[in-house]
């Protein structure tokens, strides 16, 4: 049997499979060179290129009959014509989520604003006695909405509860949330903890208005990413980038797909209703 060949990668901080700590407090991953060959690569003004046989799934939102998402089901794979393949950003493809090209037609202004290079602050520290600590950073929010109940909110099930249930509920929150603009540590000072995903992307259905549209690219697992400008991603394990084309924050997504869906849901109740 072929045994692949290993490459070996520092990264400082993260948690990841085929990794060893390092008396530096550094990481060593090693990945095989296939995985090495796995990014995506983002054109000026246009689509997404998808490198190294990244698989494609769809993942949508369980909601609750308030209207809370609660979980994320996975619906498929998504299995693209030949690799690697190319997924549309402009949000206006016929092929969707693939691209065909209409961003060329439509003259589609993907300018990259969004800080993606470097480690961001935290704009909010929530922390429990026992130790659990969560950091929310606005910039990656998208609005997915997985912090927020009805009558509670990320905060109430952890700095503000001493139940240890209450904190397994906010930790499955920050698990939740696709863009990674939440993150949780066991300890005040300790370590992020992330979930071992592998490297894929998965194109997200959230809920709108008892309905579901289509949301970002969630992208797992710290896949390489460069933007058009040649500067690569700071890895990431969850990332969301853009596929309506209307973030104002792009490459990432910032939830402007879910006001869209809402003025088109309330421009048909109005339709209907004269």
């Amino acid at each position: 049997m072929f045994v692949p060949f290993f490459t070996i990668t520092i990264l400082k901080l993260e948690s990841v499979e085929n990794s060893r700590i390092t008396g530096t407090g550094f990481i060593i991953r090693m990945m095989t060179v296939e995985q090495t060959s796995r990014k995506i690569i983002i054109a000026p003004d246009g689509p997404y290129l998808v490198e190294g046989g990244i698989r494609l799934y769809v993942f949508s939102q369980e909601m609750s009959s308030q209207g809370e998402p609660l979980n994320w089901v996975y619906e498929g794979e998504i299995t693209p014509d030949k690799h690697p393949y190319v997924l549309c950003r402009c949000g206006q493809s016929k092929s969707f989520p693939f691209c065909d090209r209409t961003h060329l037609s439509i003259n589609f202004d993907g300018i990259e604003t969004a800080i993606t290079q470097r480690p961001l602050e935290p704009d909010l520290v929530l922390r429990a006695n026992d130790g659990l600590t969560i950091r929310k950073f606005n910039r990656l929010c998208m609005s997915s909405g997985f912090c927020m109940r009805v009558s509670a909110g990320i905060e109430d099930f952890s700095e503000y509860s001493d139940n240890p249930e209450d904190h397994k509920i906010a930790i499955k929150m920050v698990e939740d949330c696709p863009a990674g603009s939440l993150t949780y540590s066991l300890e005040s000072d300790g370590d992020d903890v992330e979930k071992d995903y592998p490297m894929q992307i998965a194109l997200t259905r959230e809920g709108v208005e008892n309905d579901l549209v289509n949301g970002p690219f969630w992208v797992m697992g710290y896949v390489p990413i460069e933007r058009s400008d040649k500067v690569p991603f700071l890895r990431r394990n969850r990332v969301t980038l853009c596929a309506c084309g209307q973030s104002r924050y792009k490459p990432l997504c910032d939830g402007t797909h879910r006001l869209i869906a809402e003025d088109e849901i309330a421009r048909r109740k109005r339709k209907n209703y004269f």
